[in-house]
């Protein structure tokens, strides 16, 4: 399967504000989370993963697409990204 193309991912003070605001929301079913979520993607350079119903605040701890789809490809990169996110948070908070 051919890969795309990746534009460099540089995680901005606004995207990182954010994430942690929707990470730490309760309502994630509400308009306003619905709304929200696909624009920090567009921040990550994230939207294709978006189409394929992944996302950088999904906690699973492994893919539901088995090998071999593009949305298993793309849970892990935003797993990868949501990894960089937690780890910029905690170093934010250290600060």
């Amino acid at each position: 399967m051919p890969q795309r193309q990746r534009r460099e991912r540089n995680i901005s003070e606004v995207a990182l504000d954010l994430f942690d605001e929707l990470e730490h929301r309760r309502d994630r079913r509400s308009e306003g989370y619905r709304q929200k979520e696909p624009e920090l993607m567009r921040m990550l350079c994230l939207t294709s993963e978006y189409w394929t119903v992944n996302s950088v605040l999904d906690r699973s701890d492994e893919p539901c697409h088995p090998p071999g789809y593009i949305a298993h490809h793309d849970w892990h990169r935003c797993r990868e990204v949501r990894l960089a996110l937690l780890s910029a948070l905690e170093a934010r908070r250290v600060r």
